[in-house]
């Protein structure tokens, strides 16, 4: 197990840590934007996001996985829903976000925005992403908080490191079936 300040600059690194540091967390999980004041950081990534549209990258449970999480995802495969859409706000202790419109279609994202606005250039925040963020906050952070309701997380709360403050990451999402 790394140090704390080792563990705390692999997490800047790998993107976690949102709040000092002034990163933005507005459209979805790859998306850096400096704060108004903030001092600014660049991370460079070695593989680019993908725009919508996109293939969706398989969530697949593993065993090393929290029981609940792989209960949950259960829950939501059995629902069979080919096309949704999932509104997510995303908030910390800096800045509020409006929230992201994410269109999904069979295994594809079609679209990626601003609710009631314009287009994002950005990746989205379909359910398989929502997985795979919580598969790594279970994995690396202090504590991971999480109420699902039909195999959907609608609240997710993760504290990447209990001796940082501000790096917190907030989700609220609403998912839409769409006909």
């Amino acid at each position: 197990m790394p140090t704390r300040p080792a563990r705390a600059l692999s997490l800047l690194l790998a993107g976690a840590v949102v709040g000092p540091i002034g990163l933005g967390l507005g459209a979805g999980p790859a998306q850096a934007r400096p704060a108004p004041g903030a001092a600014t950081t660049q991370v460079v990534t070695s593989a680019p996001v993908p725009a919508a549209p996109y293939r969706i990258e398989p969530f697949a449970p593993r065993r090393t996985d929290p029981v609940r999480l792989r209960r949950q995802w259960n829950v939501w495969r059995s629902q069979d829903l080919p096309r949704y859409l999932t509104d997510v706000r995303r908030s910390c202790e800096c800045v509020q976000r409006r929230p992201v419109r994410t269109s999904v279609d069979g295994r594809r994202v079609l679209s990626v925005s601003y609710v009631g606005g314009r287009e994002l250039r950005r990746h989205g925040w379909e359910v398989a992403e929502l997985y795979r963020l919580l598969r790594r906050g279970y994995a690396e952070a202090d504590d991971v908080r999480v109420r699902f309701r039909d195999g959907v997380p609608r609240s997710i709360a993760i504290d990447w490191d209990r001796d940082i403050a501000d790096e917190e990451t907030f989700l609220s999402v609403r998912l839409v079936p769409v006909g």
